[in-house]
């Protein structure tokens, strides 16, 4: 593209030229410093944009005839929960995060512990109620039961648990004004 613009700004100029010398000495329409100043900064972003229109059409078209093809990963704006299993993981892209929930877990490669400010080395226990970040792909994995996470960003899982059942006490009424 950058060719094509280059090539017709020089034919462009060539032609004005012409034209000029043609035209006899002091009558001169266009001189040498308006071809390589404003006007030549207009033709050559003119010439961009419809190299850029031509491009996003083949785009367009190219994108249409692919069509229903599915992206392997999903994108969570805000977190969501997912109950991995024992041996279960979540695959987090470089730059998403997660909430650790609950139960035991690792990662494969470092992670970035906001809530403590610091590295979270490959291979180590996940905390609690902290918050980390992908700086790449990297696969946590459930290391043991009731293992439950939020993720945001995005994301893969073979996680297939269910959120844990809130257990009621069976001697507490819900009318009784305690039960909460």
């Amino acid at each position: 593209m950058k060719k094509f613009s280059l090539l017709a700004a020089i034919c462009l100029v060539v032609a004005l030229t012409g034209a000029a010398l043609a035209s006899g000495g002091e009558n001169i329409l266009i001189s040498v410093s308006h071809l390589n100043g404003a006007y030549a900064t207009a033709l050559s972003d003119r010439l961009q944009q419809l190299a850029d229109e031509r491009a996003q059409d083949y785009l367009d078209q190219r994108l249409s005839a692919v069509g229903g093809v599915e992206s392997p990963w999903t994108k969570a704006e805000t977190f969501v929960p997912v109950y991995p299993r024992l041996n279960e993981y979540v695959l987090l892209s470089a730059g998403s995060g997660l909430v650790w929930r609950g139960g035991e877990g690792s990662a494969t490669v470092v992670l970035l512990d906001v809530t403590a400010g610091e590295e979270l080395g490959a291979g180590e226990s996940l905390t609690v109620g902290h918050r980390y970040l992908a700086e790449l792909d990297t696969v946590v994995m459930a290391d043991g039961p009731n293992a439950a996470c939020s993720v945001e960003g995005m994301y893969q899982t073979n996680a297939t648990g269910e959120p844990p059942r809130e257990l009621g006490f069976a001697d507490v009424s819900p009318a009784d004004w305690y039960y909460d």
